[in-house]
């Protein structure tokens, strides 16, 4: 007896002699792991990159240089009645500003300037359009009025208006698409812009039975952050928390709808709502996949000891086998969370997944110690051969888990990685768990209640009838028929292949109900929202040429342009180019004749005329929030930009197109200005795991290969082990598209852990194969095969609450690990049975090892 095995000795003698003092110790143990384990669970799907991703980098670049200040913590407010909602605004934002972690809040933005300097904002090319319909519009109306005027430039001038549409047109004052370039919305084109009026759509029939609409505001409303129609509006206030620390988060969340509770929204009007919306709900979905996370793991420990219990028809042995593994995983949540700190999306759910891998331990080391009991040996005895005899087995198994779960660590994908290194470190938590503690629920059961010895459960014996060669010549046919009959299967999976789809709706993939129920982006304004991409540009001067370059963009039909924000849009360099032309409008409308115009032709003069009443401006007279979004840490201004896509966020395909073709600006002049954007973030995550599955699938076939070489010693009998291995997969192939599941970003991260869990089987069959010899073949098939079923059915078990969750995503890693290990199960049991007749066939010598190669 070596030193190793003399400790297990003397650890098993010391825990039968004293269980419930050992039980104590561990228990301590584990309620302390149990508390200092909490996990935190981040919901960024950032975090699941590595920093050296181009969409990392990007966004990192744009914290860094907007100065990391704090987040906007906004609430939305809905009702028909614009008045209602902005005293309700007003009242909202008074409170605000009394808690401590507000800098400032925002409720309303003075369009003063704006209103003063509109035409200013217009490009000379449309100023001289509308220079040119005033003076149609003022030719009309006096020859209309006065049959005494004469055109002299009569001809030539018709024949100029015979070109272009009625002066009433709206088109015909300023192309539309110099609005979307300023990122105004048809109703503030409208408010601004007098001509942009079309007098014959009439009345809106959609208006408010109240008869209010955003138009029909008191003036000292007018300037608040409300949508066009005036039925939703913004309050937010800048604060010096992060939404990313879950604690603060949820508190001022909370505080937030305490708030809107005391105001009582209905007093303000009785259909009135108002909620948290934006970046401080995301809290909510951690606390949905925490509530997912551990409904997984009491749906999966439920079914697993369902599964033990009719298996097994002992609640003894469930305690003996369970207590161990809840202890495990219980270590493993201590462990991971030390190492790791904050769990991603994926690592979150690795505990409902231990519950069915790490059961395996328990079940194999008690079944051997009870047979070793039943065989005539003291507990105490049974104990040290379960350890040390069913040791090789289980650490065979352990490794080619561990090996999978391994290569995750060379992944380039930091989701991969981290739920890798996890699941390796809990599979072996669980493994030393059950080393430790199964001989003490052991000791604890037979204090309680002594198992009586079965010297008839020992050794399992066959009859001499299933020796006759007759017999198991008949047996091996069947086996060899069945086997046909799934590699049918395997064969239909690799037809199946290119049928495989992989998930680009995130929308499928994404947590319930956590999401605001009141639309809020139109509050905004114009044909912006509230997370735009930013331009990192390195000078005004450049920055000039991206507002160029994406002005052509959009006018080239690019719609997935809404718009855009740079220091061009509203401080144009030929301001003095554009008053020459406005002066020119002052002049021909300031006339008596023209200024005594009545009806729709005066009210336009008179607007007209107080448009036209301004001059240039510098960036001193810019009003503070105008130029808040473009501003960089350092106060200075210009070098920065922010893009408004109309992109299906959602997609990651959509996603991906619109990041080649604008991910970094290629302008004429040969810069590249890259752009950072969350949005962004989903495609690189695409990329990522499309690159990562395949290789890390091919390394750890790789890994599992020169374990099962170590292990078996045979190149053939290992290639016997491969070939299952890979008819497994192909047959995962079939059920994959025959249930309609898609490859993932969340459930490609399984792949290697099914391979670890599906060779298992294998290695378990060949390995009572080579025991038992080519004659009793249904006897492995019985015993081991009963054994590799009931692992299986266990680890199916542990990803079975997976599907139970509201996480979508989460749900795929079940589906498709289920189907996995169940089509792994079928191989293991009928195909590798059949290939081993083929490899040992009855006419060959019998002897208990393989040839090596």
């Amino acid at each position: 007896m070596n030193r190793k095995e003399h400790l297990l000795k003397r650890y098993a003698d010391s825990v039968m002699a004293r269980p419930f003092a050992w039980l104590l110790f561990y228990l301590l143990i584990t309620l302390c792991a149990g508390y200092f384990g909490r996990p935190v669970i981040k919901t960024d799907i950032a975090d699941l990159l590595p920093e050296h991703a181009p969409a990392v980098q990007a966004l990192n670049e744009a914290k860094q240089r907007r100065g990391g200040a704090g987040e906007f913590y906004t609430i939305a407010v809905r009702s028909p009645d614009p008045v209602a909602n902005a005293k309700f605004m007003k009242d909202l934002a008074q409170e605000m500003e009394q808690w401590p972690e507000t800098r400032s809040v925002q409720f309303e933005q003075d369009q003063s300037f704006f209103r003063e300097h509109a035409l200013l904002f217009l490009p000379v090319s449309d100023l001289l359009n509308i220079k040119q319909n005033i003076q149609r519009l003022i030719r009309e109306e006096l020859a209309e009025k006065n049959p005494l005027y004469v055109d002299l430039n009569k001809e030539e001038r018709d024949a100029r208006d015979a070109e272009n549409p009625e002066w009433r047109d709206p088109s015909t004052w300023v192309d539309p698409q110099t609005f979307a370039e300023l990122g105004l919305s048809k109703e503030e084109v409208q408010a601004l812009f007098p001509f942009n009026h079309d007098s014959e759509q009439g009345e809106d029939a959609d208006a408010d039975a109240s008869g209010q609409n955003r138009a029909q505001l008191p003036e000292e409303y007018q300037d608040f952050r409300l949508s066009p129609d005036g039925t939703v509006g913004v309050v937010m206030a800048s604060v010096s928390i992060s939404s990313t620390d879950v604690d603060a988060a949820s508190g001022l969340y909370d505080r937030g709808a305490a708030l809107i509770a005391s105001l009582d929204p209905t007093s303000y009007h009785p259909s009135m709502d108002a909620e948290v919306v934006g970046a401080f709900r995301d809290f909510l979905e951690v606390r949905t996949l925490m509530n997912d996370a551990n409904r997984a793991t009491f749906i999966s420990l439920s079914v697993l000891i369902l599964i033990l219990l009719l298996l097994f028809r002992s609640p003894r042995i469930v305690a003996v086998v369970t207590v161990p593994l809840i202890t495990g995983i219980v270590w493993s949540l201590f462990l991971i969370t030390q190492i790791f700190h904050e769990l991603n999306t994926l690592t979150a759910f690795i505990f409902a997944m231990l519950v069915g891998m790490g059961v395996d331990y328990s079940i194999h080391i008690y079944q051997r110690a009870e047979d070793e009991f039943h065989s005539g040996e003291t507990w105490n005895t049974a104990i040290f051969l379960a350890l040390t005899r069913a040791g090789r087995a289980l650490l065979t198994a352990t490794a080619t888990t561990v090996a999978a779960l391994g290569v995750m660590a060379l992944s380039n994908f930091d989701g991969f990685r981290e739920f890798g290194i996890a699941c390796a470190i809990g599979v072996l938590t669980c493994l030393a768990a059950t080393g430790a503690v199964l001989p003490v629920m052991i000791g604890v059961s037979e204090k309680i209640y002594a198992l009586k010895r079965n010297p008839s459960r020992g050794t399992l014996r066959f009859t001499d009838e299933e020796q006759e060669p007759r017999k198991t010549f008949t047996v091996h046919r069947l086996i060899r028929i069945v086997a046909v009959v799934t590699v049918a299967g395997v064969v239909l999976g690799s037809v199946l292949i290119p049928q495989v789809q992989f998930e680009y709706n995130f929308r499928n993939l994404s947590g319930p109900g956590t999401g605001a129920t009141i639309r809020y982006s139109s509050a905004m304004g114009g044909n912006r929202s509230s997370a735009p991409a930013v331009i990192l540009g390195q000078s005004e001067a450049q920055m000039r040429e991206v507002h160029e370059y994406l002005r052509q963009e959009m006018r080239e039909g690019d719609d997935r342009i809404k718009g855009f924000v740079t220091i061009a849009t509203f401080l144009p360099e030929d301001q003095e180019a554009r008053m020459e032309v406005i002066d020119d409008i002052y002049e021909i409308l300031d006339r008596r004749a023209v200024r005594n115009m009545k009806g729709e032709a005066g009210q336009l003069v008179e607007t007209m005329l107080r448009l036209a009443e301004t001059d240039t401006y510098t960036q001193d007279d810019l009003p503070e929030w105008l130029l808040e979004d473009i501003t960089e840490a350092d106060g200075s201004v210009g070098a920065m930009g922010l893009l408004y896509a109309d992109v299906e966020w959602w997609n990651a395909l959509k996603v991906r197109d619109f990041q080649d073709k604008y991910g970094t600006l290629s302008l004429p002049n040969g810069d590249e200005v890259p752009l950072a954007s969350n949005g962004f973030i989903l495609d690189n995550v695409v990329r990522y795991v499309q690159g990562d599955a395949g290789r890390l699938g091919l390394m750890a076939l790789i890994a599992v290969s020169l374990i099962l070489l170590i292990d078996l010693r045979s190149v053939r009998a290992s290639l016997l082990c491969i070939v299952t291995l890979l008819s497994g997969f192909l047959l995962s192939i079939a059920g994959l598209v025959i249930f309609d599941v898609k490859l993932g970003l969340y459930n490609v991260i399984v792949i290697p852990t099914v391979m670890g869990i599906g060779i298992d089987g294998a290695v378990h069959i060949y390995h009572r194969f080579e025991e038992e010899g080519r004659t009793n073949i249904w006897r492995v098939i019985r015993s081991t095969g009963f054994a590799v079923f009931a692992s299986s059915a266990t680890t199916i078990a542990g990803f079975l609450g997976l599907l139970f969750v509201d996480h979508q995503g989460v749900q795929t890693i079940g589906q498709l690990a289920i189907i996995g290990i169940t089509a792994n199960l079928i191989v293991c049991v009928t195909l590798l049975p059949g290939l081993l007749t083929l490899y040992r066939p009855l006419d060959a010598p019998d002897t208990q090892d393989a040839a090596a190669v």
